[in-house]
């Protein structure tokens, strides 16, 4: 922070407000310095650089297990204009969301999504990850209700492919995609 009395950061990256007032915020990402100017009103900051995003990294995944579709709704709920997401191919060749190559950490089931059909995994249900308690009969989702979601909310789909895919899945993926937009 360029005047920690307005705001300070710590070491994770959280910013705190202290008192009215502007400053601006640095973030260093290896030899790049970011920074963003945050203007502080009764003890609330808002960012106020033009080009700063924030970017809901697999949704919010803090209240939600990362990247499905409550996660993601969460994400746009609380004002994220961008929310990335992995996607990976099935053997049948669906694009499904998921971050792991594997099933194990979010099923429980040690198969790789690239050697299931989508009719297969879709017979799991998602049992870890933040406020699952609140999620019962979680499904991975498919590329194309994490781009609903971001439709409906008017959200930036930020699409992470994960692995290598077949000539097949990218173009299933630019068809899906362009399909999308509106």
């Amino acid at each position: 922070s360029s005047d920690t009395g307005i705001a300070s950061v710590t070491s994770s990256g959280k910013v705190t407000s202290k008192k009215p007032g502007k400053c601006t915020i640095y973030a260093y990402v290896g030899n790049s310095r970011l920074s963003c100017t945050v203007t502080v009103t009764k003890k609330k900051a808002t960012v106020s650089s033009g080009s700063t995003q924030l970017i809901a990294h697999r949704g919010a995944y803090y209240q939600a297990p990362e990247n499905t579709i409550p996660s993601f709704q969460l994400a746009a709920r609380q004002g994220y204009k961008a929310i990335e997401c992995d996607v990976r191919e099935t053997k049948d060749g669906a694009l499904v969301i998921s971050h792991d190559a594997s099933l194990l950490r979010s099923c429980g089931i040690d198969a790789l999504i690239s050697n299931l059909t989508l009719k297969q995994i879709r017979q799991y249900r998602i049992i870890s990850g933040n406020g699952i308690g609140k999620y019962p009969n979680l499904k991975i989702p498919t590329l194309e209700e994490y781009l609903k979601v971001c439709n409906q909310y008017k959200c930036t789909p930020v699409i992470e492919i994960k692995s290598p895919m077949s000539e097949k899945g990218i173009k299933k993926l630019y068809n899906t995609i362009s399909g999308s937009v509106k």
